[in-house]
């Protein structure tokens, strides 16, 4: 009944029940269920509207959690006890939008939350169950931002693909994943992708570098050298540094979920950061770049890095010929490998002399 109310309410109704007993309590109620430390939820004017379990998408496939709507938040967190609640994730109603997915292959009752610190996929338990919470969202949504929920934000994050669905590297296509090769997400475009794949970092929505896909990197290195303006950089420049990479060990762990992702810290202090342009589409030189092998793709790509070939050089290697490709990276000694020294060829030790019996003493 509640749920209802705030469905056809008005913003004074909320605003009355937002002011009512039941409403203050219930809010102080929640607030007890998150640890200390977690955001605080008292706030005046906030309406609680529904709770509830949904499975989400995380990285290592669907997970409950328990979801929290308010008239201007969504929260939600990990149930580890009745009415105890950890990993407390808050998503402003106004910087959210929504996508009504259908259903999926993953599961029925699909819908999507962008949000450009989080964006992500959840399977509610019913149509009807559904049906309720996207109309809740859409209307408090409308209310935060005065905008349809379904009109796309700006640098909403890139929904993961979970890990369960990828055996090799999505970038380079070849790396295949073990336990010692582990699999990183593109923090920008949200592939799977082998440590050297993703060895780069760039300021993204969060304000500190975070991993992404050399293939991001490249297109925004291009469009930074074209000009175009770049969201989110300072009046100061883009920030983009001009270190040389270094491969860094891919040792780091899987999270249990990615509202706590230990390769999302893990070495980035050594990489180049550059802050993200607007996202655009890959021109067809691009996509040339993702069906060159291995190799060719990797020297193309040192040859940038070192400074012997420029962004759009590299571009227009990967989409020329073969034999015009394999020229262009032999001038730039990119192919040539050092050669495996011989193995030394060690001397077999000379057999140790057999030593000479002593004769007994004869007897007296």
């Amino acid at each position: 009944q509640v749920i209802m109310a705030h469905r056809n309410s008005t913003i004074e109704d909320d605003a009355a029940l937002a002011d009512s007993d039941y409403n203050v309590q219930r809010i102080a109620e929640i607030q007890t269920y998150w640890p200390t430390g977690s955001q605080n939820l008292i706030k005046p004017g906030r309406l609680y509207v529904r709770e509830g379990t949904l499975q989400k998408m995380c990285r290592k496939g669907l997970k409950p959690r328990h979801f929290f709507l308010f008239n201007d938040i969504l929260v939600y967190g990990i149930e580890i006890a009745r009415n105890a609640y950890t990993s407390q994730t808050v998503l402003a109603l106004a910087e959210c939008s929504l996508t009504d997915m259908g259903d999926t292959d993953d599961g029925p009752n699909c819908f999507q939350i962008n949000h450009k610190l989080k964006s992500f996929q959840v399977f509610a338990p019913s149509l009807s169950d559904k049906i309720s919470w996207i109309t809740n969202l859409k209307k408090f949504i409308f209310q935060c931002s005065n905008r349809d929920a379904e009109t796309a934000i700006d640098n909403a994050r890139a929904v993961w693909v979970p890990d369960s669905k990828v055996q090799k590297c999505m970038v380079c296509r070849e790396a295949q994943f073990t336990l010692l090769n582990r699999r990183h997400h593109c923090r920008k475009c949200g592939k799977v992708a082998c440590g050297p794949c993703t060895s780069r970092t760039m300021l993204l929505g969060k304000g500190k570098p975070e991993r992404v896909c050399v293939l991001c990197y490249m297109e925004s290195e291009r469009t930074a050298a074209e000009g175009k303006p770049s969201h989110g950089a300072s009046s100061a420049g883009l920030g983009m540094t001009t270190t040389p990479f270094a491969r860094s060990a891919t040792t780091s762990g899987h999270a249990s979920d990615s509202e706590a992702s230990s390769d999302e810290e893990s070495d980035v202090k050594d990489r180049p950061v550059m802050v993200a342009p607007v996202a655009s589409q890959l021109s067809a030189a691009e996509k040339k770049m993702h069906e060159l092998t291995n190799d060719e793709r990797l020297a193309l790509m040192m040859a940038v890095k070192d400074g012997k070939l420029s962004i759009d050089s590299a571009l227009a290697a990967a989409s020329a010929s073969r034999p015009e490709r394999l020229a262009t990276m032999s001038k730039t000694g990119e192919l040539k490998r050092p050669e495996r020294p011989a193995p030394a060829v060690h001397p077999s030790p000379s057999p140790a002399p057999t030593p000479t019996p002593t004769p007994a003493p004869a007897p007296a």
